[in-house]
């Protein structure tokens, strides 16, 4: 019976039922797992941010202090609760009270998605992802409703990039006053860098600089194009006069631009950039 058994899994279509079989079952297992965190974290609620008392085993941990380990608006947890959990299933403090805040932020924030993570119809890591940047970003009540109610009917399907796209997209609509703090943050963040310690063969320097979308775009309108410019004549007829140096040339160093010469009105090296 046991051999039979074994031969019949050790073929390949056997094998890959077999794969599937522990697959569902390990994702049953884990949101089990999260649905239990979750519970955990509804025993162990703290009212206010200092003594908070650590119910369930006050002999133990007497008072202690309340936490928020999901993003605002969840409920606050006591600091021992996510430590005690994270013991009991094998995992660090900081990685068990990321788990135990995921499992907060799903049941209390992200609650089309929670149920379909318990319905068994979203794996709950798909899930701890989209917590992950709920919490991360600190998204607002009004943002979090926005990415659960456009992120459950597709969380099977989409991947991170999509996730992360829709959370600024959240971030934009209902946190402006964020979403113009990431742009000036951005704005000063703005720079060009040259390695003068590697010259090519070329006597050219290697550049990069880092500059916004808009600012690449105007840039990218300033440019000088040869067809267009006076006395060059068409860029396919004359492709050698097209590589004639130009005066104006070293302004869009920082974006690209490479003299044809070498150098630039200061008489350095130009750099080779990329973006």
């Amino acid at each position: 019976m046991t051999s039979t058994a074994t031969a019949a899994t050790d073929t390949a279509s056997g094998l890959l039922a077999a794969a599937r079989g522990c697959r569902e079952r390990a994702d049953r297992a884990e949101a089990e797992l999260l649905q239990t965190a979750a519970r955990w974290a509804g025993l162990h609620v703290a009212e206010h941010l200092d003594d908070a008392e650590c119910y369930g085993r006050p002999d133990v941990f007497g008072k202690g202090r309340g936490v928020p380990i999901a993003a605002p608006g969840a409920p606050l947890v006591t600091e021992y609760a996510a430590a005690e959990f994270a013991a009991a299933v094998g995992l660090g403090p900081e990685p068990g009270k990321r788990y135990v805040g995921h499992a907060v932020e799903l049941a209390h924030r992200l609650p089309t998605l929670w149920r379909r993570v318990v319905a068994g119809e979203v794996a709950a890591w798909r899930a701890r992802r989209v917590a992950e940047q709920t919490i991360g970003r600190g998204l607002t009540g009004e943002a979090a409703g926005f990415v659960d109610r456009h992120v459950a009917p597709v969380a099977g399907r989409i991947g991170s990039s999509q996730v992360d796209r829709l959370v600024v997209e959240a971030i934009g609509r209902f946190m402006p006053e964020t979403a113009e703090a990431t742009r000036r943050q951005a704005a000063d963040g703005r720079h060009l860098d040259i390695d003068h310690h590697q010259i090519s063969f070329a006597g050219s320097r290697r550049g990069v600089s880092s500059r916004t979308p808009r600012s690449a775009a105007k840039v990218e309108e300033r440019r000088p194009r040869p067809e267009r410019s006076e006395g060059l004549g068409n860029a396919s007829r004359n492709p050698v006069r097209c590589l004639a140096p130009r005066p104006n040339v070293a302004r869009y160093l920082g974006h690209g631009e490479v003299s044809a010469a070498g150098s630039n009105h200061l008489g350095q090296s130009s750099g080779d950039h990329s973006a």
